[in-house]
């Protein structure tokens, strides 16, 4: 079984005020989406309101072969949104609109068995509400024998100012067996560099670790023990690329459990191996750039 915990909410997509599109979105949601559509067993671990934005995300969710029974709902509360602007390139600029309650309880599995992985990340991962559950659940689950993915997915600078929060996120990142960060979330963690400033600061904090290192337009590379490689990304007109690196995530994990590659066996990882998960996270990642929604299209299969 596949974990994702991360926010929920919805995203409201403006490419302009004519041309808007809603999305159920949150970063491990994405990631539980698209693993669903490629028929791989996968459960989220969240948060929702019960309005009717909730009802229809838990539907999607349902619909889509994601299962729901660790999304906590709040009675009488709203669900968050995130209102996206593309920009003349595609990317999003966010404004959340957080809706959760004063007391918050984040309900996770008692029990994780060795071969389950366990993906999460973003700021919601750092939140202070819910950061205990979220460190005891990680923690519990790798003594289990789980596989951890971790992706800090740290889009501005400033959301690191707090002591507390840069510290929670180095922590993910000694926790996690691997590692996906974006240059962009290196940059705000580590400061400005090149590649290989990125890939030390990552290995200093967690010498043990699968890293994988996304580019963007110029590709990945993965670095594991003495090996190294890099594939170039995929070509695609792009339409949105909110998703994209959560789409590599799915990508990544489809290649493991295709590659049966286990927290048991993982440090026997090939390059030839390595170079397989990269391709299918950078191919995961050009089918979502390529259409306005969070995950691949639901025709693509394993």
């Amino acid at each position: 079984m596949v974990y994702t915990l991360g926010e929920s909410l919805l995203d409201v997509i403006f490419t302009n005020l004519d041309n808007v599109v809603a999305k159920p979105g949150g970063s491990m949601l994405n990631v539980a989406v698209s693993l669903g559509r490629m028929n791989i067993p996968v459960m989220h671990i969240s948060e929702m309101g019960t309005n009717p934005v909730a009802e229809m995300m838990l539907g999607f969710l349902r619909d889509n072969g994601v299962g729901i029974q660790y999304i906590n709902q709040y009675p009488g509360e709203n669900t968050s949104l995130a209102l996206a602007f593309l920009d003349q390139e595609k990317k999003p600029v966010y404004q959340f609109v957080n809706a959760y309650p004063e007391t918050r309880n984040l309900v996770v599995p008692s029990e994780i068995k060795p071969n389950d992985l366990v993906v999460f990340g973003s700021l919601y991962a750092v939140s202070a509400p819910v950061r205990k559950t979220i460190l005891s659940f990680i923690q519990n689950a790798k003594e289990a024998g789980a596989t951890i993915v971790y992706d800090p997915n740290i889009r501005h600078k400033h959301h690191l100012q707090e002591n507390d929060v840069k510290k929670a996120m180095l922590e993910n990142l000694r926790l996690a067996h691997i590692i996906k960060a974006s240059d962009e979330d290196c940059a705000n963690l580590f400061g400005k560099g090149d590649e290989d400033f990125y890939l030390e600061n990552l290995t200093k904090n967690n010498g043990q670790a699968l890293i994988i290192l996304t580019l963007g337009s110029n590709g990945a590379i993965a670095q594991f023990n003495s090996h190294k490689t890099r594939v170039k990304a995929e070509s695609v007109k792009v339409v949105s690329t909110i998703g994209a690196g959560d789409a590599f995530n799915a990508g990544v994990i489809a290649a493991l459990l295709k590659l049966k590659l286990t927290r048991g066996n993982i440090g026997h990882t090939t390059v030839d191996q390595l170079t397989f998960i990269l391709e299918k996270g950078t191919h995961t990642a050009a089918l979502v750039c390529g259409t306005m929604e969070n995950y691949i299209p639901d025709t693509t299969n394993g």
